[in-house]
């Protein structure tokens, strides 16, 4: 894939066929996952964000994620994770939410773009 096509979450048909507007723009889904189109094209921003957001909702953590919990609680001290991931499976998986750092967030997880609290939403 370019650069500018690389969608995990796109399968087969890639991120212009699942963002053919986007890709018309030539806008690349670095571009499009930055934050400040919230404040510039919030529209847009929620389009994407919200269709993202629905694919991780309705997808199912595969079974890897269930080995990597059952591993972890059979350690003495259980487990903690760090992911990059932004899909919330680790917690869907069944790992307490309290033992997981999502270094990128969470989809599922809104805050304010502009400092207004600490508080996130789901």
């Amino acid at each position: 894939m370019s650069g500018g096509d690389r969608c995990r979450d796109c399968g087969e048909v890639g991120y212009s066929g699942a963002y053919p507007a986007l890709g018309k723009l030539g806008i690349s889904f670095e571009q499009m996952a930055q934050p400040t189109w919230f404040d510039d094209r919030p529209e847009m921003a929620w389009a994407f964000y919200g269709h993202r957001q629905d694919l991780y909702r309705t997808t199912q953590p595969h079974d890897g994620y269930r080995l990597l919990r059952d591993w972890g609680q059979a350690m003495a001290a259980g487990c903690f994770v760090v992911t990059s991931n932004v899909d919330g499976h680790f917690e869907a998986a069944g790992f307490p939410e309290d033992r997981i750092l999502e270094q990128h967030g969470n989809l599922h997880r809104y805050q304010c773009t502009t400092p207004c609290g600490g508080a996130n939403w789901q």
